[in-house]
């Protein structure tokens, strides 16, 4: 559908308002991200980003 409405996954990730996270994303974010120091301000960055939409729904998670 970004496709389709001419925009990068990027301009569209900054334009939406909601957003779902699923856990098999989140959990493969945070294995990539596993091996970064704890004081770097990159790790945990997408699920900021993430949580910062006004709506979100959460799919296939756990709270750890």
């Amino acid at each position: 559908m970004v496709d389709e409405l001419g925009m990068s996954k990027e301009q569209a990730m900054k334009e939406c308002t909601a957003i779902v996270i699923h856990g098999d994303l989140l959990a493969k974010h945070h294995l990539a991200e596993e091996e970064l120091e704890d004081d770097d301000p990159s790790k945990g960055a997408y699920l900021q980003e993430w949580i910062s939409k006004h709506e979100i729904v959460f799919a296939r998670t756990t709270p750890s």
